[in-house]
């Protein structure tokens, strides 16, 4: 039985295999009256059709990839380099950008800070018993006062920086 269903298994292996051999074994190309490609099995009549080499155990190899042009900024300049001098509106152009970059990294810290802020909050508030560990390593507990004021300031802080983040 079990011999039987291994041939089985077998031969339909062997004719699937064939099969698949057989449906990539011609390909042909042709272009119609409009000017479009096409590809198929059969070359239709009438038309001029190439047929196409194909082998199916290749796998297409991605382009590499161009290397990348370096902008003036990424480019490290040497001080001694004796370069034009800019124009006013590449000194702009330049001035905005560093303006930009700067803003965008503050706005990205006060967006951790209040975070952290919403976090410590959202710890306090429901947290009656809440440990901090001391500058010495020890750790202890918070009394009410002490939590509720840290819960204060923190809130505090939300609704002075973060507004409706």
């Amino acid at each position: 039985m079990k011999a039987t269903r291994h041939w089985i298994i077998f031969m339909l292996m062997l004719a699937l295999a064939g099969a698949a051999t057989q449906a990539s074994a011609q390909v042909y190309r042709w272009v119609d009256k409009d000017g479009v490609v096409h590809y198929g099995d059969r070359a239709p009549d009438g038309v001029e059709a190439t047929l196409v080499t194909v082998n199916p155990n290749t796998v297409p190899v991605p382009a590499p990839p161009e290397p990348a042009q370096a902008s003036a900024e990424t480019v490290p300049q040497s001080e001694e380099a004796e370069e034009e001098p800019l124009s006013y509106a590449e000194q702009r152009r330049r001035e905005r950008a560093e303006r930009r970059s700067e803003f965008r990294e503050a706005e990205q810290e006060r967006q951790a800070t209040c975070t952290a802020a919403r976090n410590r909050v959202a710890y306090l508030e429901p947290t009656p018993r809440v440990l901090v560990e001391d500058e010495d390593g020890s750790t202890r507990r918070l009394d009410d006062e002490e939590r509720l004021r840290l819960l204060e300031e923190a809130k505090a802080y939300l609704a002075e920086n973060c507004g409706q983040d």
